[in-house]
């Protein structure tokens, strides 16, 4: 028969008890249960405990949100709206750029949003507006297309830009 004391024992809960422990100078007390902050890791963020404030009126907000519409489908290139060739078109543009070439290209490019000192200050200046009216109104071609055309037909080409500024834009000559 085994006595009483030399039975086991259930475990009894363990007693947990903090330490008394003096804190150096400028050492932040625990507060809501967060760990005491380690040197050279940033402070924890202590939120205090929100109210609960009863609200007397139940509003509910309907949002209805406009469907944005589905992105536009691909279009393909389209072609000039005029020929290189196409001076009889527009007769007041072709002798505009005829007599006076350097007045119609400062007013081509100005139309198109640059400067009207475009012309006179950049080298291939022709080339480099010709792809960028091309590239905005999604006119079918290449860069070396542009390129052949303005160095070989100066001028037709350069009728050919201010036709179609004046007709996609609305500009007046």
């Amino acid at each position: 028969m085994q006595s009483e004391d030399s039975r086991p024992q259930p475990d009894a809960p363990p007693q947990y008890s903090q330490p008394q422990q003096s804190q150096p100078p400028g050492a932040v007390q625990q507060q809501w249960g967060y760990p005491q902050p380690q040197m050279g890791y940033p402070q924890p963020v202590m939120m205090q405990p929100q109210q609960q404030q009863q609200s007397v009126n139940n509003t509910t907000v309907v949002v209805n949100q406009q469907q944005q519409p589905a992105a536009p489908a691909y279009k393909p290139p389209r072609a000039w709206t005029s020929g290189i060739c196409g001076c009889f078109d527009d007769f007041g543009v072709c002798c505009c750029v005829w007599f006076c070439a350097p007045c119609a290209a400062c007013q081509l490019a100005t139309d198109m949003g640059e400067n009207c000192c475009v012309p006179l200050c950049v080298p291939g200046w022709l080339i480099v507006l010709r792809t960028k009216l091309r590239t905005q109104h999604n006119i079918h071609g290449s860069v070396m297309d542009d390129c052949c055309s303005s160095t070989c037909c100066y001028h037709c080409v350069m009728c050919q830009m201010m036709r179609e500024v004046k007709i996609t834009r609305g500009v007046a000559y």
